[in-house]
């Protein structure tokens, strides 16, 4: 498995993110390098969920998928991911967030070994990505 675009990197980088019609400021945080301060492409999210779902025997990944709070009885919070509990009595993984020019959503299924991941150049347009990656996953898994 090779990462060849993540890479904690300063304010340089191929994309450019939008806040409303302006050419949006990469975030820099220090403390939360995390929130903004890691880069990667498509490709590289794309083997991330490809990794997951290879190895998730793997202790690593047990323990960053595993529930630790639970919300409702459909919503669940692990170590990074949201699981949501789906009619079948599997669970879907799921992430989401952006950055200050930037909206992602990114999910994986277990059990069918199915992933996405989708990006928008555009600050504060969640709600969409989150509608349409739920849709997505939703047609994928074949949930009605």
């Amino acid at each position: 498995m090779s990462y060849t675009q993540t890479k904690v990197a300063p304010n340089r980088s191929k994309s450019i993110g939008y806040f409303k019609d302006s050419i949006a400021v990469y975030w820099n945080m220090n403390s939360l390098r995390a929130a903004g301060g890691i880069k990667s492409d498509a490709t590289d999210m794309l083997t991330y969920i490809e990794y997951l779902l290879q190895n998730d025997r793997s202790l690593v990944i047990q323990n960053i998928t595993k529930p630790t709070a639970a919300m409702n009885k459909q919503l669940q919070i692990g170590k990074g991911w949201l699981i949501r509990m789906l009619s079948n009595n599997s669970s879907l993984y799921w992430h989401n967030g952006g950055t200050y020019g930037f909206s992602t959503f990114c999910a994986f299924h277990k059990e069918t070994g199915k992933g996405i991941f989708i990006a928008v150049n555009a600050f504060e347009k969640n709600n969409i990505v989150d509608g349409l990656g739920v849709e997505i996953m939703g047609k994928m898994l074949d949930l009605k």
